[in-house]
């Protein structure tokens, strides 16, 4: 079972937030999501993981379905979104009233903000949603503006969006953990996806006023849906995306931790850290069900939303990375000079969320050659570093899966545990053939 935190529907517009995004990026404005006439048909496509998104096509398509007034934003001249001057990147949601401000960055140098809605007495509508219609922009081009329920039965060319990250790295550590067992394992079956916690909160300390400790009682304490779905689905493993994650799993009265978090790493990354300690050395929920103590092994997976965190790197804590500069300025010098050969991107990155932490990221027999003949004692230091997280943590899974003797299927499938299920054949639909496991007649 995969669990990560909330899948965060914010269902407001979302501003770039570096001048590099600005050539490739498009606001949540453009995500259109699928239309299901009945519950079956929504089962059925859903029935592994979400659809692929659907995309308004282009920026013609969506300025077509702003509202007409005088809400709608046009440029004075040629000029850039560059952010907000205050709040949390332009756009910002609180409980009595959503509000954004966005600034603009003129050819001249110039800039200027603009606020929705314009006085604080008025009222933004919970149907209307500003969408913004350009990062870069030329004079007399719309920049902005509101999309509403005008929109209710508009044709709108669309097209497929790209892949979400998250559940596309599900995919490849799912693929790696059926390369260790020979098997051929598919998202949303033999890896089920679940989170902590399920809303569409936009954030989670008080600034959003929706503070963690009331997110943590209301969806861990009080209806604890997760913990219900573990008792009922009794996984074999479950693979926690962040410590932010197993900090919320882990706070509830229904079980406890093998070792209690706080005396777990505080630092995710690096051979020291929590993922690498957790995957080799182990990590186990533990409950009475029936009086009877069960324990179930969690394995750790750093945020699947960033692929650069599933990349083979050498990792190195601030300290580290400043202690290696020292002693080998050269060779510091000329890794971060370095651009991996898959991706062209810089060999040298800041970890997600690591406070000044790097990793670095050395892709090809090249780089690694080089590195050797330059400078001989950095490799060796950056070896010692080494970790391939994807390797790791499918690893890690596959090797308990093994010890469990968890079967396969005919069809290099895992095998099912004991009890019913009538997701695919119920009185309300039958998906396909229905079960493949005879799991509706036990």
């Amino acid at each position: 079972m995969l669990i990560g935190i909330n899948p965060n529907l914010p269902n407001h517009f979302i501003i770039p937030r570096t001048t590099a995004d600005l050539e490739h990026w498009r606001s949540g404005s453009y995500r259109v999501l699928r239309f299901h006439p009945t519950d079956a048909d929504y089962a059925k496509a859903c029935r592994h993981a979400p659809e692929a998104p659907l995309e308004i096509a282009d920026e013609a398509a969506l300025e077509d379905l702003l509202r007409s007034d005088l809400t709608m934003l046009v440029a004075p001249q040629n000029g850039r979104i560059v952010g907000s001057d205050e709040g949390p990147e332009g756009s910002q949601r609180e409980p009595e009233r959503r509000h954004a401000r966005l600034l603009l960055e003129m050819a001249d140098g110039t800039r200027s903000a603009y606020e929705w809605p314009p006085k604080q007495n008025e009222i933004w509508g919970s149907e209307e949603n500003l969408a913004i219609v350009r990062g870069r922009f030329a004079a007399g081009e719309v920049v902005s503006g509101f999309i509403d329920r005008s929109v209710i039965g508009r044709e709108v060319r669309v097209r497929t969006g790209r892949e979400d990250r998250y559940y596309g790295n599900a995919k490849r550590l799912l693929a790696a953990v059926g390369t260790h067992l020979n098997a051929s394992l598919v998202l949303g079956e033999d890896m089920s996806l679940h989170d902590v916690v399920a809303c569409a909160s936009p954030g989670w300390d008080a600034k959003w006023k929706l503070p963690l400790s009331s997110i943590t009682a209301n969806c861990v304490g009080k209806n604890r849906w997760l913990h219900r779905q573990i008792e009922q689905s009794d996984p074999k493993v479950l693979l926690i995306t962040s410590r932010t994650a197993l900090g919320l799993f882990a706070d509830s009265a229904l079980g406890r931790l093998s070792t209690p978090l706080s005396q777990l790493p505080e630092k995710g990354g690096g051979r020291e850290g929590l993922f690498f300690r957790v995957a080799t050395e182990g990590l186990w929920w533990e409950r009475e069900v029936a009086g009877v103590l069960v324990r179930t092994r969690i394995v750790l997976a750093p945020h699947l939303s960033y692929n650069d965190n599933l990349i083979p790197h050498s990792y190195f804590t601030q300290e580290k990375w400043l202690e290696f500069q020292g002693i080998n300025p050269d060779a510091a010098d000329w890794l971060s000079a370095q651009v991996r050969a898959e991706s062209n991107r810089p060999v040298v990155v800041p970890v997600v969320f690591g406070e000044g932490d790097v990793m670095v990221c050395l892709d090809s027999n090249q780089l690694w050659t080089a590195l050797s003949e330059r400078y001989p004692d950095a490799e060796a230091a950056l070896r010692a570093l080494w970790i391939d997280p994807l390797n790791l943590i499918s690893g890690a899974i596959a090797s308990e899966l093994t010890r469990l003797g968890v079967g396969q299927t005919a069809g290099a499938r895992l095998t099912r545990n004991a009890g019913p299920c009538t997701f695919c054949r119920n009185r309300w639909w039958t998906i396909g053939d229905g079960c493949d496991y005879g799991k509706p007649s036990e």
